[in-house]
């Protein structure tokens, strides 16, 4: 699999806030920085092949602005604070594709990139991440499209939720502008029905959705 920097290139951008313990920099802000901060450049760039997740801003993510998350293979990317994005929800990207502008959208002090890497549900440094990717050599000689599940059809639904069920068996949540959260309560019950009638369902959303969807089932 092919590796890039945020900014499409091989070369890291310029870092305005690192990952780790910091100073807020503005109210409400964390005082753990779950991801790392890159300015320099305009257009947001995919760090690998991968699949569009969420475009937008999922309830309960006001702070990170617009927003998109990305599923690759072992990993999720979420880029935040964006001014625009330039994908759509579902849609299979290669390393380097364009996912949207920086800009300072939600809870921010300035124009920034802010990128997280979650690997098993739990963000990591992203600069280690890809410093020991970037640059290297695929196995097969080249970087490939994830396989596209296809979808099998909507298994459940409501006006503004459905969730689909896909050829290999998994499940996801699709909305309106794929903005992914429930927004009210006929949406929560709606998935707390789903789950209940398949035991062991929940596990068969990806890491980004699982987060989303237990979110919600605790509140």
């Amino acid at each position: 699999m092919e590796f890039l920097w945020p900014n499409g290139s091989a070369v890291r951008p310029t870092i305005s806030s690192s990952f780790g313990p910091r100073k807020a920099p503005v109210a409400g802000a964390s005082t753990f920085h779950r991801g790392t901060d890159f300015v320099g450049y305009v257009a947001v760039r995919a760090v690998a092949d991968g699949q569009v997740k969420v475009v937008g801003t999922p309830y309960g993510w006001s702070a990170g602005g617009v927003q998109v998350w990305v599923q690759h293979d072992g990993f999720l990317s979420r880029s935040m604070h964006l001014s625009s994005t330039t994908v759509r929800d579902g849609q299979y990207v290669h390393a380097g594709d364009q996912l949207g502008v920086m800009g300072r959208t939600g809870n921010v002090s300035g124009v920034h990139h802010h990128l997280e890497i979650v690997v098993g549900g739990v963000q990591v440094d992203p600069v280690p991440f890809l410093s020991s990717r970037v640059g290297g050599v695929p196995a097969s000689g080249g970087a490939s499209k994830p396989a596209d599940p296809g979808v099998a059809s909507t298994v459940w639904e409501d006006d503004d939720m459905r969730i689909f069920s896909t050829t290999d068996g998994s499940f996801y949540l699709g909305k309106p502008g794929g903005i992914v959260g429930i927004r009210n309560v006929p949406e929560l019950q709606l998935l707390r029905r789903f789950l209940n009638s398949k035991p062991g369902a929940e596990d068969r959303f990806n890491a980004a959705e699982r987060d989303i969807i237990r979110y919600y089932l605790a509140s």
